[in-house]
């Protein structure tokens, strides 16, 4: 989840905005109740594990399309200091 962009206004809302934040967290890692067998059980997500930055950053050059593949789905990168950075790379 990114919150950025959030000016002197947002410094009001901070609390408003964290606990937003932390809602939508929870709602996606807590385990969910699902009844087997008559009892309650508890159903977790699976993790998705993350590739290492230099990974990233070899499929970001071997793509040549300005995007990766994390977990099966394809994501543009799109922030500037992470281009650049991705872009001036010396191997």
């Amino acid at each position: 989840i990114t919150v950025g962009g959030i000016r002197s206004t947002g410094l009001t809302a901070s609390l408003g905005i964290g606990r937003h934040v932390v809602q939508c967290l929870l709602s996606t890692i807590v385990p969910t109740p699902v009844v087997v067998g008559g009892e309650e059980a508890c159903k977790s997500l699976p993790p998705t594990p993350l590739p290492k930055v230099y990974e990233l950053v070899e499929q970001y050059h071997n793509r040549g399309d300005g995007a990766v593949e994390v977990g099966g789905h394809v994501y543009k990168v799109t922030h500037p200091l992470t281009r650049i950075g991705w872009n001036a790379r010396t191997g």
